[in-house]
């Protein structure tokens, strides 16, 4: 087993969508991982490339209503964002990707204002709490995850990004992450 320390930056590429003066305050935190490797280093991870996004229709979510999520993997980072219709009603509520294939959970979740990041191991059980960057803002969610917490992760790979509201799923898509071309 090694241990891996690496500080994550997260490039937050965002154009304006026009000004609204009584937006709500954006919230970014950067902060040191930690990731403990459990894949012998004679069996790395196979290269992981490229960008998909998911789309949902307008007007299902019952108040939190989800329009596309997009997953982008550059380097040895995931970055997943969340696009949503409003921002998300109460304090209590969770964005995930489910990628069933690799037996991953992959979440953003805010209990009572406080904000977790985790990555659930659906296979072999538990759950590494990540210290990673993250964005709230209004209508958008963003989530950074080292490959290296998703050992078991290969393309192409079928996938549903989820948002939940006091513990009940509300909204989904469902997308394929393959390989750049």
């Amino acid at each position: 087993m090694k241990l891996r320390t690496a500080v994550v930056a997260l490039p937050l590429l965002l154009a304006a969508c026009g000004g609204d003066d009584d937006a709500p305050p954006t919230t970014t935190m950067a902060a040191e991982t930690t990731t403990t490797e459990t894949t012998p280093a004679s069996a790395p991870q196979a290269a992981l490339t490229g960008f998909t996004e998911c789309t949902d229709p307008p007007g299902d979510g019952a108040g939190a209503d989800l329009i596309s999520a997009t997953l982008g993997v550059q380097g040895q980072v995931l970055t997943i964002s969340y696009q949503t219709a409003a921002p998300l009603p109460g304090p209590s509520f969770s964005y995930y990707i489910n990628i069933f294939s690799a037996g991953y959970q992959i979440g953003l979740r805010s209990i009572d204002g406080e904000v977790f990041r985790l990555v659930a191991d659906l296979t072999e059980g538990g759950q590494e709490n990540l210290t990673t960057s993250y964005t709230l803002d209004g209508n958008l969610a963003t989530l950074v995850v080292p490959l290296s917490a998703l050992p078991r992760l290969a393309q192409p790979f079928d996938y549903s990004a989820v948002i939940t509201v006091d513990g009940v799923d509300v909204d989904k898509c469902d997308g394929t992450f393959r390989a750049a071309e």
